[in-house]
């Protein structure tokens, strides 16, 4: 072939291939996250066993360009840091759904950007001291649904937490020195379903917008329970074995709060004017079927009989 013909042959060539490079080049440009997490996730031999995807808008990290870790349902026996070096640059990362026993020192180092932990449902029992406590930008943090038998002292290292979740666990005590550093940001603190015997003053919380107690073997609460706080709380309480609460420890609840009890549970103020500043709130006070209580049928004043246990102090006699 001479070499005219050569060089036409060759211009026919790079016409006919030009077209399919350059469709090449858009599919890996609109390549979506979670086809991206796919191919990261795979790439030379990784066993990262999750997906990348966009960062879920009802979570905190959510936002354009954010990304998370979804390892939801994988059964994984161990936090999979394999894919935190395929990519550590997220803000999301959701395990629900593990056979995970151990939160281990380092296991999340290497995330300097996550404000979502979602550690829900499976097996763990035991965190680390250093497993949590580098995630100086964790806003959420849920260990619910396991086998936790006391409050992670790692949580006192993350004063920027906004929810502490530790429902359905095995957790007898609430330790206030825990949860003081927490102070600036807590806005939920969730314990439903453990086996929470007491609980201490919490009144250096003033961002709290949900306290969730309910379903533990709580007999009394203490008077200052709650402090002065910012805006409405939902308060929840149902299905202890709860008899009698002090007006004192409600009346800190701004307008527009809500409770949650049960229908036997007495209200005991120490005065008539306490009694009428109850009844002055804008409250909504319910049961777990979402049932109203009158909350004037379920009130009572110091003067009136009332019985003293012996395992507790009655709110009558608290200080």
């Amino acid at each position: 072939m001479d070499p005219e013909s050569q060089s036409t042959v060759m211009a026919v060539d790079i016409m006919k291939t030009t077209p399919l490079f350059l469709a090449a080049l858009c599919c890996v440009a609109i390549l979506s996250p979670a086809a991206l997490g796919r191919e990261i996730s795979s790439q030379g031999g990784s066993t990262c066993p999750c997906h990348l995807e966009p960062a879920h808008d009802s979570y905190p990290g959510s936002g354009e360009g954010n990304l998370m870790w979804n390892c939801r349902d994988r059964l994984l026996p161990s936090v999979p840091t394999s894919c935190w070096a395929a990519n550590a640059n997220v803000t999301q990362v959701d395990l629900f759904n593990h056979h995970i026993t151990t939160l281990r020192a380092g296991d999340f180092d290497a995330l300097h950007n996550l404000r979502f932990l979602n550690v829900y449902k499976g097996w763990l029992s035991t965190v680390e001291a250093g497993s949590l406590r580098t995630l100086t930008t964790l806003e959420h943090l849920d260990l619910g649904f396991g086998f936790l038998t006391e409050v992670p002292e790692e949580i006192s290292h993350m004063p920027q937490l906004r929810v502490v979740a530790l429902e359905y666990n095995q957790i007898k005590e609430v330790p206030r020195e825990l949860l003081l550093p927490l102070a600036d940001n807590l806005e939920q603190l969730i314990f439903v379903r453990n086996e929470v015997e007491a609980v201490p003053e919490l009144d250096f919380l003033p961002h709290l917008t949900f306290l969730d107690l309910e379903a533990n073997n709580i007999r009394s609460l203490p008077k200052r329970l709650l402090g002065a706080l910012r805006g409405p709380c939902a308060l929840w309480i149902n299905d202890n074995p709860l008899s009698d609460v002090a007006a004192a420890m409600l009346l800190p609840l701004p307008n527009g709060s809500e409770i949650r009890t049960n229908a036997s549970i007495a209200v005991w103020a120490q005065n008539d004017a306490e009694m009428s500043s109850m009844f002055d709130r804008d409250w909504r006070v319910y049961d777990k079927n979402q049932q109203d209580l009158d909350l004037f049928v379920l009130t009572h004043t110091c003067d009136e009989a009332h019985d003293t246990p012996a395992d507790f102090i009655h709110p009558c006699e608290a200080e």
